[in-house]
């Protein structure tokens, strides 16, 4: 890995770390990514992109 912050994204495949949660519902992620897209999909409405303004 390149970077420092690339093993520990990929260190939490290996140990279930989920440390990026849905203020919406019970919805978990290990990576950030995948939590703006679960925001963006399901929960529309409450999904504010600061960058659209």
């Amino acid at each position: 890995f390149t970077r420092q912050n690339h093993v520990q994204i990929h260190l939490r495949i290996h140990t279930g770390e989920k440390p990026f949660r849905c203020t919406v519902c019970p919805y978990a992620s290990s990576a950030r990514s995948n939590l703006v897209a679960h925001l963006k999909k399901k929960h529309q409405s409450f999904f504010v992109n600061p960058n659209n303004r």
